[in-house]
């Protein structure tokens, strides 16, 4: 420990010479520290009693509350040393606490184990903090905090690093079971029309719900600093109407019915998640996360799994059974006729999914990532499992950038019905796997759905330009690459080798040697006919074959294992092969071995196709250069480009700075063990 906290010295020491003298800029590098509380006022709860020492802002009132909204003044007692004790009169039966903090707010600590509940006065006017410093709460009939309608301030949740904290409510917290329960707000923290609601800290928030939700935010919720937030919930665990922001933090969330994360008004086309950092776990009964105007993902680690995943039993066209799709921007909105009151049901018409960054691992019996509209995808590393499509947008998919690094965007789909699909695809750049049980990558209608099988399927035009493609599955539906892609050879079952205009020769079956010439759509380029062994085009590909295809000097061009999902019983027919590197008029050959084992299935991916959080020059270690370059790049040294930023912001709030390069330095001498 003490060379490590040598090292640690002697780098920092590094870093701040070299800041300093290259720079002339003082920079402060200090973690964030727990807030100094001294001075504030402070409410400890004891059972059915809360003593309150009064300090800097004094904004506040005790009362006792009752679950038809009835309001009296509780017992007090002044203590010797100033203080003064609140408790629930002996007479008043079914009451609780509730410390209200006033419109002009303030910062206020609670802790201690008892009952009752903390308000947000509505239209409040100044800012409120409240400091959960070790608080356990319940409330027989209510939220535990809530913030009251037309508040123009903002109320952040803090809580305090080294503490625990446990918010619980009842399941009478709930208006649509318990009708005469005028207090329920159905949620254990509930933000109204107009609030904004900031949870934060370095400390632990548990969240148990028994009503319905965990936190529900009827305007702005946003989630950052060191936070453990732990929600359990029969509903939706984390529900905002207007906008719900993941800058940083580690946000869990199970629930038992609704949705995980879930950002959708009643009653507008509105709805926006956006997560920038941090760690989210979710495992929900229905969708991961959904919103009905936008989801957008620029970092962060996901690990997100929907109705138990991708094994169980689900049927997504049975009412039976809820949507659990793992990343979903689809929704309805009721509109409201003003002069009959008739209501109407609308699905929303600009559904955008944009993701650039984040590590995610989803497992779903639905799709995993699906857009009503849109999906564009630039940078991330994903591993996904589902029953279904693995990427759907109705319309447009994108995945990639133009020029961008095929280390920026990593796709494995271990298991899936779709991989890709789109009424358009588009592939830039990236790097992908997907074994499927239809097609790989469609690019079809969704009307037109159930009748695609084969590994790349488009009902329009289909063009490879700079990728490798190896594409093997299907022929009865098999689209030949189009005018203008690179060259490409196919090889089929029969032997044949065929492309759009090009002549095919030969006869046989799959196996070593031979091979034929790749050709361009719209000229001749195959060569001399001739099969790849075997009889009379009988061969066909077994599910775990080894596959490599080599030049005609016996060079590899590439290899894998030809696997599919254990639930496919059938073989294939039919390869695709397209590379920068072939050349038209020249001999290729397909080559099938023995069983190769499982193949790369993306559980442990290769460390170079994806840079770790922190390794901002990828060179597969995370040390003192990544934060020099880090700290080079807020000062304005040097420019990183997006995946290096990506990799640098470690922090997750979106700016590069000191933090982040203190952060990486600290876990490069193993000061700290994660991001």
């Amino acid at each position: 420990m003490k060379r490590n906290h040598t090292k640690f010295r002697t780098a920092l020491a590094l870093l701040l010479a070299v800041l300093m003298s290259v720079f002339a800029l003082p920079v402060a590098l200090a973690e964030d520290a727990a807030p100094d509380l001294t001075g504030l006022t402070a409410f400890v709860f004891n059972g059915a009693s809360v003593t309150v020492t009064e300090g800097a802002d004094a904004n506040y009132d005790v009362v006792v509350v009752t679950s038809d909204g009835t309001e009296s003044s509780p017992a007090s007692l002044t203590n010797a040393d100033g203080s003064v004790t609140y408790s629930v009169p002996d007479e008043t039966t079914g009451g609780e606490l509730q410390v209200g903090i006033k419109k002009k707010g303030g910062s206020y600590v609670f802790s201690g184990e008892g009952t009752g509940s903390i308000v947000v006065k509505k239209q409040a006017t100044g800012d409120a903090i409240l400091y959960l410093n070790g608080l356990t709460l319940t409330s027989a009939f209510t939220a535990l905090i809530t913030v009251n309608k037309d508040s123009t301030a903002a109320c952040t949740v803090h809580a305090v690093a080294g503490t625990v904290n446990n918010l619980t409510d009842a399941v009478q917290n709930n208006d649509e079971v318990y009708t005469a329960n005028a207090m329920a707000e159905n949620a254990v923290i509930k933000g109204k029309a107009g609030s904004t609601l900031v949870i934060t800290g370095g400390g632990t928030l548990n969240l148990t719900a028994n009503g319905k939700n965990g936190i529900k935010a009827n305007n702005l919720l946003t989630i950052e600093g060191d936070v453990t937030l732990n929600v359990t919930a029969p509903d939706n665990g984390i529900s905002g109407e207007n906008q719900i922001t993941i800058n940083s933090g580690a946000v869990t969330v199970t629930t038992r019915e609704g949705d995980g994360i879930k950002a959708a008004a009643d009653d507008q086309p509105v709805g926006a998640l956006v997560i920038n950092g941090g760690t989210v776990t979710v495992d929900s009964y229905g969708d991961c996360l959904q919103a009905t105007a936008s989801v957008t993902i620029t970092g962060g680690t996901l690990d997100l799994t929907a109705y138990g995943g991708h094994a169980v039993t689900y049927n997504g066209d049975s009412d039976a059974y809820p949507s659990a799709k793992g990343i979903k921007v689809s929704g309805d909105y009721t509109v409201t006729d003003e002069t009959t009151g008739a209501q109407t049901e609308v699905a929303a018409t600009d559904c955008q999914l944009v993701i650039s960054g984040g590590v995610f691992t989803i497992n779903t019996p639905d799709d995993a990532i699906h857009s009503d509209q849109d999906v564009t995808i630039t940078g991330g590393r994903f591993t996904i499992q589902t029953a279904d499509d693995a990427i759907h947008a109705e319309y447009v998919t994108t995945l990639g950038a133009q020029n961008g690094a095929d280390t920026d965007l990593v796709i494995t789909v271990q298991t899936c019905y779709e991989g890709i699909e789109g009424a358009a695809v588009t592939v830039y750049s990236g790097t992908y796997k997907i074994y499927s049980t239809d097609d790989a990558i469609n690019a079809a209608n969704s009307d037109l759905r159930g009748e695609s099988n084969t590994s790349l399927d488009a009902d329009g035009a289909l063009t490879i330009q700079n990728a490798t493609v190896l594409a093997i599955g299907s022929s009865d539906m098999a689209s030949a690459p189009a005018a203008g892609s690179q060259p490409y050879v196919v090889w089929t079952a029969s032997g044949a080798a065929t492309a759009s205009n090009a002549s095919s020769g030969g006869s046989g079956g799959f196996g070593p040697g031979g091979g034929f010439n790749p050709g361009r759509p719209g000229q001749g380029g195959f060569g001399p006919g001739g099969g790849f062994g075997g009889q009379g085009g009988s061969g066909f590909i077994a599910n775990n074959t080894a596959v490599t295809v080599t030049d005609a000097n016996g060079n590899e061009l590439f290899s894998t294992t030809a696997y599919w999902n254990a639930q496919n019983t059938g073989t294939v027919n039919y390869v695709l092969f397209s590379s920068p590197d072939l050349t038209a008029g020249s001999r290729y050959t397909l080559t099938l071995g023995e069983g190769a084992g499982d193949p790369d299935m993306g559980t442990d991916p290769d460390p170079d196709e994806q840079p770790a959080m922190g390794d901002v020059n990828a060179d597969g270690t995370v040390d003192a250069r990544d934060a020099l370059l880090t700290l080079q790049h807020a000062v304005q040294k040097t420019t990183l480009t997006a995946a290096q930023q990506a990799r640098a912001d470690v922090n997750g709030d979106k700016t590069i700075d000191a933090k982040d390069a203190l952060k990486i330095l600290q876990f490069a001498v193993g000061k700290i063990t994660s991001f």
